[in-house]
Order: C-alpha cells, then sequence, then structure tokens
C-alpha cells in the first residue's frame, strides 16, 4: 500500500510541478519515506520541496524544515540538522508596528539549534549566541528558556559573572517564569551575591540536571 501511495505521488508530482499543489506532494511524499524508515529518501523530498516551493511559496515550508531537523538529528545528522533548522528561523520578519511574524516552529527551531550546538557538536559559543537571539524574539514563549540556557553554557565556559547576570535577567523579564525556581536557586549555589563582575572567571562546570524541555512535542523521539 505504502509503495503504490509512493508511485501515485510521485507520479502526481511531476505532472502537478508548480502549482498549488506540488508542495503537498513532495511532503507526503517525505512521510511515507519516513513511516517506510527510509530516512534519507525522506530528506530529499524534504529538501526538493524546500528547493521548489521556498518561503513564503509554500505553507508547508517551515513543517518540512522542522521535521527534517528532528529526522537529521534522530539518526545523527547533528550538522545537517542545523542547516535545516536554520534555514526555518532565517526568514523571521519582524513588524514595523508592534508584534511580530512568526510562524508555529520558529522559536521551537531556534532552541533546538542552540541545544545541538552545545549538546552535539561542542559549540558553547555558537549555543551561547544562538539562545541569546532566542531571549530576544518578541512575544516568544521561548525567550526565557533562552536567557536560562544562555546562563547554563556562560556557567559551563567558566564566565560566571555573565552566568550570574543572565539569571538576573531573567528573574527581572520573567517572574513568572517556570524556570524561577531554578535560576533563584542557581544564584545561590553559584554564589552570585558575591559576584558583582560579569568578567570574573572560574572552574568550568557541566550543564546539569533536568533543564527546560520544548514547549511543543518534538517530532524526533530523541531529541534532547
Amino acid at each position: 500500500e505504502v509503495e503504490r501511495a509512493l508511485s501515485v505521488l510521485s507520479e502526481l508530482e511531476v505532472r502537478m510541478r508548480g502549482t498549488d499543489i506540488g508542495d503537498n506532494l513532495l511532503y507526503h511524499q517525505a512521510l511515507l519515506e519516513e513511516e517506510r524508515g527510509r530516512w534519507e529518501e525522506a530528506l530529499e523530498h524534504f529538501e526538493r520541496m524546500a528547493e521548489l516551493y521556498p518561503y513564503p511559496h509554500s505553507t508547508l515550508y517551515d513543517d518540512a524544515m522542522w521535521r527534517a531537523g528532528n529526522l537529521a538529528l534522530e539518526h545523527g545528522e547533528a550538522e545537517r540538522a542545523v542547516r535545516y533548522l536554520e534555514a526555518l528561523v532565517s526568514h523571521r520578519e519582524e513588524s514595523l508596528g508592534t508584534g511580530s511574524y512568526y510562524t508555529e516552529w520558529t522559536d521551537d527551531a531556534q532552541l533546538l539549534m542552540g541545544r545541538i550546538h552545545l549538546e552535539h557538536l561542542g559549540a558553547p559559543a555558537a549555543a551561547a549566541r544562538v539562545f541569546e537571539e532566542l531571549a530576544s524574539f518578541p512575544d516568544s514563549t521561548l525567550a526565557d528558556d533562552g536567557l536560562w540556557w544562555a546562563s547554563r553554557v556562560y556557567l559551563v565556559q567558566g564566565r560566571e559573572g555573565r552566568s550570574c547576570s543572565t539569571l538576573r535577567r531573567l528573574l527581572t523579564r520573567f517572574p513568572y517564569s517556570n524556570h524561577g525556581r531554578r535560576a533563584r536557586a542557581a544564584l545561590t549555589s553559584q554564589g552570585c551575591s558575591r559576584s558583582s563582575s560579569s568578567s570574573s572567571t572560574g572552574s568550568k562546570s557541566s550543564v546539569s540536571g533536568n533543564s527546560s524541555s520544548f514547549s511543543r512535542t518534538s517530532v524526533s523521539s530523541t531529541s534532547p
């Protein structure tokens, strides 16, 4: 049945390429390949869809890049996952008035990208940059996550003063954040009341414990 469906979709896609349903046909081919466990073929279809129907010409563009990023990560392709997620967040737009234009996965993709840099690629500097960018997203429900994770990265880097100041920013901007309790505990355990310099140094620590999870369920069953 799946093979037959793929054959039909493939034939239709050739005939309907460039039309309003062409992206749907490629997207659903990718989903079927993923269902069969053929993840490389699935990624090829997601990439093809993004190439032929880039943002903003397809309403499925972000969904495709989000699924592709999670699928690549699930199969150990961390750098490839970052490329897909970067493609997703690259078209984030700020409105000229109030508010901003985000798609469903924009802030989730930014958070996941930061964690990949930190946990899979061993690139804490890149992770900190991504988390700080997330914290700057207007109206994002994950902006506090960005500050929490940035504070953990700075601690890993031995930048204890910067970690403390970031924790204070979190509590000031988001007094009712889900990270509030652990942020206050971290301020105490890190001796932040005794740290006044954002450039203070110390021994490097590891990112510990069960930090925040994503606000939405990841496509991948093995997302960090």
